[in-house]
């Protein structure tokens, strides 16, 4: 024998609807909020990027020339997923001597210049 539970909920809301007809009453909010959830998610990282992205390079760096050699700073000691990304950006010519958290292009283009400081990643962009 199953015991039927009360409703706590019995009482009508200020419109008058049934406790259940408030729940079912906008099936949509849910997935839009989870939407809306997901694509801030995904979406902050590259939005904090581009916001950020002109304190990071250096006003040093030649913006006249066609390319650059930078060096470019991390927060963090650089793994693999982080040399193979900036490489796609620049020729990797290694960590710098000093600081392992800091990695040297060569050939920088000036719109992959943007490109790398569009990355929240990237803490500063320095010349070589």
């Amino acid at each position: 024998m199953t015991a039927q539970l009360p409703n706590v909920a019995s009482e009508p809301d200020r419109e008058g609807n049934a406790p259940d007809e408030v729940i079912r009453q906008r099936p949509w909010v849910t997935p839009l909020i989870g939407v809306i959830l997901l694509l801030a998610i995904l979406l902050a990282a590259p939005i904090y990027g581009r916001l950020t992205s002109d304190g990071k390079i250096n006003p040093e760096i030649d913006r006249n020339a066609d390319t650059v050699d930078v060096t470019v700073d991390l927060p963090f000691e650089p793994e693999s997923y982080h040399r193979d990304t900036l490489s796609e950006l620049g020729v990797f010519a290694g960590r710098d001597r000093e600081d392992a958290t800091k990695l040297r292009l060569r050939a920088v283009t000036q719109g992959n210049l943007d490109s790398i400081g569009n990355l929240y990643w990237v803490e500063s962009i320095d010349p070589s």
